[in-house]
C-alpha cells in the first residue's frame, strides 16, 4: 500500500504458487497472480477507482481411483495416479479490470457507477478410469484405459452497475432510498478436443501405474460452441428510520435474462440451438427492532428466482 500524494493511492498484491498434492504422484498446481489498484480523489466530490486482476493456473488434473461395481472399491495404493504425463493438462486464467466512478450530487444525495469487462479461461484434457471391472468375468482388470473429456472455455464479460442512493425526511421519518440499472453481456466459447480411440499400447497397470504411457493421440478440435446472455435489472429499495426503536425496508428487483446457445459458433440452427427469455421479478421486506444502541433484533421476508441452466459454460439454455 502507498499514498503516493493527497489525491491518489495505490496497492499492489502478487502471489506465486508451486504445490506438490499431498499422498498423490504426479500431481501439482503452479501459478501466479497480480491485483493492482488505484483510487484518485478527483475532487471533493468525485472519486475514481480502478482495479486490474490477473490470475493464471496450471496444474495435472486428478480424477482420483477406479472402482469395482460390486465392492465399490479396489485395493490400491492411495499414491496412485492414472493420468497421462505426456498429454492431460489444466490450465486457468483470469483477466479482470473495473472502474467505479463516485460522485457527491449533494449532502443527500450520491451516484455509483461501476463498469467491469474481463475474461476467464479454462483449457483441460483429463483422464478418468471409472470402473476397473472386467463385464464379461466379473474379474477385476490388471490394466485400465482411461477415457477422457475435455474443453477449452473462453469466458468474456463487460457489465454496468449504475446506482444513486438518496437520503431525505419525510415528516418524522428518515429515509434511505437507493435504486439501480444493471447491464451485462457475456458470450462464452468452448472447442474441446477429439482423440484417437483408445488401444492395449495406452493401458495403465492397476496397481503399478505408469504415467508416462503414451496417451491416446490428440486428433483435433471439435466445433466452437457458443453461449450469449444479456441480462438487464433494475431495482429500488428504501429502509425506513421511524424513531430510535425502529426501522422497516423493502425493495423490489426485476430481471430479464436473454440467452441463446450454439452448437456451432458460426451457424445458428433453429431446430437444434435452444433459445430462453425470461423476466423475474423478486422483494423482500422486513422490520429491525432496536432495544438498546448495540443491539438488534429483526425479521424479513423475500423470494429469490434462477433460470435454469444458469452455469452458461455447462448447459446455457437448455
Amino acid at each position: 500500500n502507498r499514498v503516493v500524494n493527497d489525491k491518489l493511492k495505490v496497492r499492489a498484491n502478487v502471489m506465486v504458487e508451486d504445490s506438490d498434492i499431498a499422498g498423490r504422484n504426479n500431481v501439482f498446481k503452479k501459478g501466479h497472480g497480480v491485483s493492482l489498484a488505484a483510487d484518485y480523489q478527483a475532487s471533493d466530490k468525485v472519486d475514481v477507482l480502478v482495479d486490474y486482476y490477473h490470475l493464471r493456473n496450471e496444474a495435472m488434473p486428478d480424477r482420483g481411483h477406479p472402482y469395482q461395481a460390486v465392492t465399490g472399491q479396489v485395493k490400491i495404493d492411495r499414491d496412485n495416479f492414472y493420468g497421462y504425463k505426456n498429454r492431460d493438462f489444466w490450465d486457468t486464467g483470469a483477466d479482470v479490470l473495473t472502474g467505479t466512478v463516485d460522485v457527491k450530487l449533494s449532502n443527500n444525495t450520491s451516484i455509483s457507477s461501476k463498469t467491469r469487462v474481463g475474461e476467464t479461461t479454462n483449457n483441460y484434457i483429463v483422464s478418468h478410469v471409472g470402473s476397473a471391472l472386467d463385464r464379461s468375468t466379473g474379474a477385476v482388470l490388471s490394466r485400465v484405459n482411461p477415457s477422457a473429456s475435455s474443453a477449452d472455455f473462453s469466458n468474456k464479460f463487460v457489465g454496468n452497475n449504475t446506482q444513486i442512493t438518496h437520503e431525505r425526511h419525510i415528516g418524522n421519518v428518515e429515509h434511505h432510498v437507493a435504486a439501480g440499472v444493471e447491464l451485462s453481456h457475456e458470450k462464452v466459447t468452448n472447442t474441446p478436443y477429439t482423440f484417437a480411440p483408445s488401444t492395449a499400447a495406452n493401458a495403465i497397470d492397476l496397481y503399478h501405474p505408469n504415467n508416462n504411457t503414451p496417451a491416446p493421440a490428440i486428433t483435433g478440435r471439435r466445433d466452437t460452441s457458443l453461449t450469449e446472455a444479456k441480462v438487464a435489472s433494475v431495482y429500488v429499495m428504501d429502509t425506513a428510520k421511524l424513531n430510535q426503536n425502529w426501522q422497516v425496508f423493502g425493495g423490489l428487483r426485476h430481471d430479464t435474462f436473454d440467452i441463446e446457445k450454439r452448437a456451432r459458433a458460426s451457424n445458428y440452427e433453429p431446430d437444434s440451438d435452444p433459445k430462453a427469455k425470461t423476466n423475474f421479478l423478486n422483494g423482500h421486506a422486513g422490520v429491525v427492532y432496536k432495544p438498546r444502541e448495540n443491539a438488534s433484533i429483526y425479521g424479513s421476508i423475500s423470494t429469490s428466482s434462477n433460470i435454469s441452466g444458469e452455469a452458461y459454460d455447462s448447459v446455457g439454455a437448455d
